[in-house]
Protein backbone atom coordinates (compact mmCIF):
# COMPACT_ATOMS: atom_id res chain seq x y z
CA UNK A 1 0.00 0.00 0.00
CA UNK A 2 1.66 3.38 -0.76
CA UNK A 3 2.25 6.09 1.79
CA UNK A 4 -0.74 8.72 2.26
CA UNK A 5 1.94 11.48 1.33
CA UNK A 6 2.94 9.59 -1.90
CA UNK A 7 2.17 12.24 -5.09
CA UNK A 8 -0.28 10.43 -7.55
CA UNK A 9 0.50 10.22 -11.00
CA UNK A 10 -0.81 9.13 -14.06
CA UNK A 11 -1.48 5.43 -14.16
CA UNK A 12 -3.08 5.30 -10.34
CA UNK A 13 -5.38 3.29 -10.30
CA UNK A 14 -8.67 4.88 -8.32
CA UNK A 15 -11.90 3.21 -7.07
CA UNK A 16 -15.61 4.62 -6.59
CA UNK A 17 -17.45 3.12 -3.61
CA UNK A 18 -20.34 3.20 -6.19
CA UNK A 19 -18.61 1.65 -9.28
CA UNK A 20 -17.55 -1.92 -10.15
CA UNK A 21 -14.39 -2.07 -11.46
CA UNK A 22 -11.34 0.05 -10.48
CA UNK A 23 -9.96 2.58 -13.04
CA UNK A 24 -6.90 4.03 -13.94
CA UNK A 25 -6.22 7.80 -13.49
CA UNK A 26 -5.06 10.42 -16.05
CA UNK A 27 -3.44 13.67 -15.15
CA UNK A 28 -3.85 16.60 -17.32
CA UNK A 29 -0.17 17.44 -19.62
CA UNK A 30 2.08 19.43 -17.64
CA UNK A 31 5.67 19.48 -17.71
CA UNK A 32 5.34 18.54 -14.01
CA UNK A 33 6.95 14.77 -13.72
CA UNK A 34 7.45 11.71 -11.52
CA UNK A 35 9.35 8.97 -13.13
CA UNK A 36 8.21 10.29 -16.13
CA UNK A 37 4.63 10.17 -15.85
CA UNK A 38 2.86 13.84 -15.20
CA UNK A 39 1.59 14.77 -11.36
CA UNK A 40 -1.87 14.79 -10.79
CA UNK A 41 -3.20 18.03 -9.37
CA UNK A 42 -6.61 19.36 -7.92
CA UNK A 43 -7.56 20.68 -11.38
CA UNK A 44 -7.36 16.96 -12.36
CA UNK A 45 -11.37 16.07 -11.88
CA UNK A 46 -12.79 16.00 -16.03
CA UNK A 47 -14.85 12.98 -16.38
CA UNK A 48 -13.55 10.74 -18.92
CA UNK A 49 -10.33 12.46 -19.09
CA UNK A 50 -9.30 12.84 -15.64
CA UNK A 51 -11.81 9.97 -14.04
CA UNK A 52 -12.53 7.41 -15.73
CA UNK A 53 -16.21 5.81 -15.86
CA UNK A 54 -16.04 3.12 -13.64
CA UNK A 55 -18.23 0.85 -16.05
CA UNK A 56 -21.32 0.57 -13.84
CA UNK A 57 -22.59 2.65 -11.08
CA UNK A 58 -23.92 0.73 -7.97
CA UNK A 59 -26.41 3.42 -6.80
CA UNK A 60 -28.07 3.95 -10.22
CA UNK A 61 -28.47 0.58 -10.89
CA UNK A 62 -30.70 0.31 -7.58
CA UNK A 63 -32.44 3.49 -7.83
CA UNK A 64 -33.52 1.90 -11.38
CA UNK A 65 -34.80 -0.95 -10.09
CA UNK A 66 -31.88 -3.29 -10.32
CA UNK A 67 -31.16 -2.52 -14.33
CA UNK A 68 -27.36 -2.19 -14.53
CA UNK A 69 -27.30 1.72 -15.46
CA UNK A 70 -23.44 2.96 -16.70
CA UNK A 71 -21.17 5.03 -14.69
CA UNK A 72 -20.79 8.35 -15.96
CA UNK A 73 -19.04 10.43 -13.14
CA UNK A 74 -19.88 13.71 -11.96
CA UNK A 75 -17.12 14.48 -9.80
CA UNK A 76 -17.33 17.89 -7.30
CA UNK A 77 -13.97 18.63 -6.31
CA UNK A 78 -10.94 17.15 -4.86
CA UNK A 79 -10.20 16.90 -0.83
CA UNK A 80 -7.06 16.06 1.06
CA UNK A 81 -4.91 17.55 -1.67
CA UNK A 82 -1.36 18.68 -0.77
CA UNK A 83 -0.48 22.51 -0.22
CA UNK A 84 2.51 21.94 -2.63
CA UNK A 85 1.69 23.40 -6.52
CA UNK A 86 1.77 22.55 -9.46
CA UNK A 87 0.29 24.85 -12.51
CA UNK A 88 -1.05 26.93 -9.71
CA UNK A 89 -3.63 24.23 -8.13
CA UNK A 90 -2.47 21.99 -5.09
CA UNK A 91 -0.72 18.05 -6.11
CA UNK A 92 -2.93 15.24 -5.43
CA UNK A 93 -1.50 12.74 -2.79
CA UNK A 94 -2.56 9.13 -1.96
CA UNK A 95 -5.38 9.90 0.46
CA UNK A 96 -6.59 12.76 -2.05
CA UNK A 97 -10.50 11.84 -2.94
CA UNK A 98 -13.43 13.04 -4.81
CA UNK A 99 -16.94 13.05 -4.85
CA UNK A 100 -19.17 11.56 -7.70
CA UNK A 101 -22.78 13.99 -7.51
CA UNK A 102 -24.18 11.53 -9.51
CA UNK A 103 -23.71 8.36 -8.21
CA UNK A 104 -22.93 10.02 -4.71
CA UNK A 105 -19.80 7.82 -4.83
CA UNK A 106 -16.26 8.65 -3.17
CA UNK A 107 -13.41 8.10 -5.55
CA UNK A 108 -10.08 7.44 -3.45
CA UNK A 109 -7.06 5.75 -5.17
CA UNK A 110 -5.95 2.81 -4.31
CA UNK A 111 -2.13 2.94 -5.66
CA UNK A 112 -0.30 6.27 -6.38
CA UNK A 113 0.72 5.06 -9.82
CA UNK A 114 4.73 5.33 -8.55
CA UNK A 115 4.77 1.21 -8.18
CA UNK A 116 3.74 -1.03 -10.87
CA UNK A 117 0.32 -3.13 -10.56
CA UNK A 118 1.66 -6.54 -10.92
CA UNK A 119 0.08 -8.38 -14.37
CA UNK A 120 -1.59 -10.70 -12.83
CA UNK A 121 -3.97 -7.89 -11.32
CA UNK A 122 -3.72 -5.91 -14.22
CA UNK A 123 -5.79 -9.10 -15.83
CA UNK A 124 -7.89 -8.94 -13.30
CA UNK A 125 -9.23 -6.08 -13.39
CA UNK A 126 -9.36 -6.39 -17.09
CA UNK A 127 -11.10 -9.64 -16.78
CA UNK A 128 -13.30 -7.83 -14.38
CA UNK A 129 -13.83 -4.59 -16.46
CA UNK A 130 -14.94 -6.79 -19.60
CA UNK A 131 -17.95 -8.73 -17.78
CA UNK A 132 -19.47 -5.51 -16.52
CA UNK A 133 -19.23 -4.03 -20.29
CA UNK A 134 -20.94 -7.49 -20.81
CA UNK A 135 -23.85 -7.02 -18.50
CA UNK A 136 -24.01 -3.37 -19.54
CA UNK A 137 -24.90 -4.83 -23.49
CA UNK A 138 -27.01 -7.39 -21.94
CA UNK A 139 -28.78 -5.11 -20.04
CA UNK A 140 -29.21 -2.33 -23.43
CA UNK A 141 -30.37 -5.14 -25.76
CA UNK A 142 -32.93 -6.10 -23.07
CA UNK A 143 -34.29 -2.61 -22.90
CA UNK A 144 -33.89 -2.04 -26.79
CA UNK A 145 -36.34 -5.34 -27.27
CA UNK A 146 -40.05 -5.85 -27.63
CA UNK A 147 -40.08 -7.74 -24.21
CA UNK A 148 -41.47 -10.67 -23.38
CA UNK A 149 -45.46 -11.82 -23.34
CA UNK A 150 -46.37 -11.33 -20.20
CA UNK A 151 -49.01 -14.62 -18.78
CA UNK A 152 -52.27 -13.16 -20.51
CA UNK A 153 -50.60 -11.85 -24.12
CA UNK A 154 -48.36 -14.89 -23.73
CA UNK A 155 -51.84 -16.91 -23.86
CA UNK A 156 -53.18 -15.64 -27.04
CA UNK A 157 -52.07 -18.17 -29.79
CA UNK A 158 -49.39 -16.83 -32.40
CA UNK A 159 -49.33 -13.17 -30.70
CA UNK A 160 -47.45 -14.54 -27.51
CA UNK A 161 -45.53 -17.12 -28.87
CA UNK A 162 -44.04 -14.42 -31.98
CA UNK A 163 -43.26 -11.71 -29.42
CA UNK A 164 -41.36 -14.12 -27.52
CA UNK A 165 -39.41 -15.20 -30.76
CA UNK A 166 -38.93 -11.80 -31.41
CA UNK A 167 -37.97 -10.75 -28.03
CA UNK A 168 -35.43 -13.83 -28.20
CA UNK A 169 -33.85 -12.71 -31.31
CA UNK A 170 -33.41 -8.64 -30.33
CA UNK A 171 -31.97 -10.33 -26.74
CA UNK A 172 -29.48 -12.57 -28.82
CA UNK A 173 -30.86 -15.38 -27.26
CA UNK A 174 -30.52 -18.37 -30.13
CA UNK A 175 -31.89 -20.74 -28.01
CA UNK A 176 -35.29 -19.27 -26.99
CA UNK A 177 -35.55 -17.80 -30.65
CA UNK A 178 -35.64 -21.78 -31.36
CA UNK A 179 -37.69 -22.76 -28.65
CA UNK A 180 -40.76 -19.73 -29.51
CA UNK A 181 -40.34 -20.46 -33.16
CA UNK A 182 -41.23 -24.20 -32.75
CA UNK A 183 -44.07 -22.67 -30.26
CA UNK A 184 -44.93 -20.47 -33.16
CA UNK A 185 -45.53 -23.25 -35.08
CA UNK A 186 -47.49 -25.08 -32.93
CA UNK A 187 -49.83 -22.43 -32.74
Amino acid sequence: MADELEYVITGALLECSEGTVPMPFQATPRNVRLQGLKVGNASDKTPYLNIPSFVICKKLTQMAGGTPVPCVPVPIMWQDTYPVQVNKQEVLIFRSCIRCSSGQGKIEFLTSGQTPVPPEVTQQLEEMQKESEEVLKEAEAEKNSVGEAGFAEGMIPVWGSGRDMVHSMQTGDTFGAVLNAGFLVWD
